[in-house]
C-alpha cells in the first residue's frame, strides 16, 4: 500500500476533496505497492515582478529514487480541438497541455532553486476517467501519458510503468524529493 500525504481517515480526506479525486486517492493508496509516496492536492505560487500565478496538481506520485509523476485529474467531459485536449469552466476553456505543462515548470524551478541547482526528474500522467479519447491532435500531449475512461482501473499499474518502484538505495534522494512536497 503506498504511503498517503496528508495523511487522513478516508473519510476526513474526502471531505476536503472533489468527489473523483478522493476516489482516486484511495484508488491509489491501494493499488499502489510500498515503494510510492502519494501526495494530493499540492498547491504551488510562481511570482514574477508584476503578478503572483498560483496553480494545483491533483496527485504528484515519488517513487524511491525520489522520480516524479504529476497526475491531472479532470472529471467530465472535455473537448478534443486542434490545440489538444481542453476542459470547458463555464465560459472559459483550459488547455490541459498547457495546465500540465506550467504546473512542471514551476516544479522543477522551485526545486532547483531551493536545491543549489539539482534537478528534479519529472513526468505526467493525465487522468480522465470519464471521458473516451478519440485522438490527441496536439503535440503537447502524448497519448501514452493518457489514462481515459476505458483504462481508468488500470490507473496504478500504468504509473508503474511509466515512473518504476525505483531503486530502494536511492533513499536519500527519495527523501529529500519527499520533503520538498512535504
Amino acid at each position: 500500500m503506498a504511503r498517503m500525504i496528508p495523511s487522513g481517515t478516508g473519510v476526513s480526506i474526502a471531505q476536503d476533496m472533489h468527489p473523483g479525486e478522493a476516489e482516486t486517492l484511495q484508488h491509489l493508496v491501494r493499488g499502489l505497492g510500498n515503494e510510492y509516496t502519494v501526495f494530493h492536492s499540492v498547491h504551488w505560487a510562481r511570482s514574477s515582478k508584476r503578478s503572483t500565478a498560483f496553480g494545483e496538481i491533483d496527485f504528484v506520485v515519488v517513487n524511491q529514487s525520489g522520480h516524479v509523476l504529476v497526475i491531472e485529474q479532470k472529471n467530465g467531459p472535455l473537448k478534443e480541438t486542434e490545440a489538444g485536449l481542453v476542459k470547458e469552466y463555464g465560459f472559459k476553456d483550459k488547455n490541459l497541455h498547457s495546465q500540465i505543462g506550467k504546473s512542471i515548470d514551476v516544479l522543477r524551478e522551485k526545486y532547483s532553486a531551493q536545491r543549489r541547482g539539482q534537478g528534479l526528474i519529472v513526468d505526467y500522467l493525465l487522468y480522465c476517467p470519464d471521458h473516451l479519447l478519440k485522438s490527441i491532435s496536439s503535440p503537447m500531449l502524448d497519448a501514452s501519458r493518457v489514462v481515459d475512461a476505458r483504462a481508468k482501473r488500470d490507473l496504478p499499474k500504468r504509473i508503474e510503468e511509466i515512473l518504476g518502484a525505483g531503486n530502494k538505495s536511492d533513499d536519500l534522494a527519495c527523501a529529500d524529493v519527499t520533503s520538498f512536497f512535504a
